[in-house]
């Protein structure tokens, strides 16, 4: 199935400790959704995810946030991390699925310029939401807010000051931490 085989899926639903019947809504989802080239487009995501999630200002805004490269489509990759961190059972699963969503590389490390995107694009579906258009372009005193943010979760969960985030520095440091999250408690 696009890119995915059965081997895959069940590492992915044990992993997040996915309902057998949620999977199968998942994996549906996702094929009915995509086209041709195996990647869904916002519009269909946000059909079906409104469906699942029913809320489809929600399932926009999350399309938004984890459409990591700004492409206006996610592929079957992609989708099963972000299925992850919206139905994992636990906080821990929730930050597994995250760490892939942000690590664009997928070198197994988060850098400063990636959890940067990250936030950019949390900010701007944030303030889409609340201006009611979409905001592309962040203001200055949230790039300023960035910025601080940034320093403060190198500082406090890069622990071998090596400039990156491995996946234990990341779980370890934003469960252990919480404090550093703080910003996003405004959105």
């Amino acid at each position: 199935m696009g890119g995915v085989d059965s081997k895959e899926v069940a590492e992915w639903q044990q992993q997040y400790q996915i309902p057998a019947d949620r999977v199968e809504q998942v994996l549906e989802g996702f094929q009915n959704s995509c086209g041709k080239e195996g990647q869904i487009t916002k519009e269909k995501f946000v059909a079906t995810m409104a469906r699942l999630m029913g809320n489809a200002e929600k399932a926009k805004a999350t399309f938004e946030a984890f459409d990591v490269d700004g492409s206006g489509s996610i592929d079957v990759h992609e989708y099963l991390s972000l299925m992850g961190a919206v139905y994992g059972n636990n906080v821990d699963q929730k930050l597994e699925a995250s760490f892939k969503l942000f690590d664009e590389n997928k070198d197994g490390q988060l850098s400063r310029e990636e959890l940067e995107h990250m936030l950019t694009r949390t900010i701007c579906v944030w303030l889409s939401q609340r201006a009611k258009k979409r905001v592309t372009v962040l203001p200055a005193e949230y790039k300023t807010k960035i910025d601080t943010t940034l320093d403060e979760i190198f500082k406090t969960i890069d622990t071998d000051g090596n400039g990156f985030l491995d996946k234990d520095e990341f779980k370890k440091g934003f469960a252990e931490h919480p404090e550093v999250c703080s910003f996003f408690k405004q959105f």
